[in-house]
C-alpha cells in the first residue's frame, strides 16, 4: 500500500511499552478501589480493561515490533507481568553476601 508506513516505522516498541505501563496503572488502581469497595461489577470491568491494554501491547509488539531481539523485552514483560498478577510475581533476588556487605567464608 503507498503511502502507508508499517506501525514500526510509527510506532517504537520503547513508546508503545512506556503507553501500555501509564495506561495499566490507573485501570489497576481503580479495580483495587472498587473491590476494597464491594463493587465487584466495578472492579470487574476495571480489571478487564486492564487486561485489554496488557494482550493489546503484547500483541502489536510481537507481531509487529520483534521483541524478541530487544534484550528489555523478557523485562518488560516480566515487569508489566508483576503488575498485573502481583500475586504471581517472583520476589526480588536477595543480594548475595558480597552485595550485602558481609565478608563469604568469614
Amino acid at each position: 500500500m503507498r503511502g502507508r508506513k508499517s506501525v514500526s516505522k510509527i510506532l517504537s516498541y520503547a513508546n508503545l511499552t512506556a503507553h501500555t505501563e501509564q495506561t495499566l496503572r490507573p485501570h489497576l488502581a481503580d479495580a483495587a478501589v472498587h473491590r476494597e469497595a464491594g463493587h465487584d461489577t466495578r472492579a470487574h470491568e476495571a480489571w478487564v480493561c486492564a487486561c485489554t491494554v496488557h494482550r493489546m501491547w503484547e500483541g502489536l509488539a510481537v507481531q509487529y515490533l520483534e521483541p524478541h531481539r530487544r534484550k528489555s523485552f523478557m523485562a518488560d514483560f516480566a515487569r508489566l507481568d508483576a503488575l498485573m498478577y502481583p500475586e504471581d510475581a517472583a520476589p526480588a533476588p536477595l543480594p548475595t553476601s558480597t552485595e550485602s556487605g558481609h565478608a563469604q567464608g568469614l
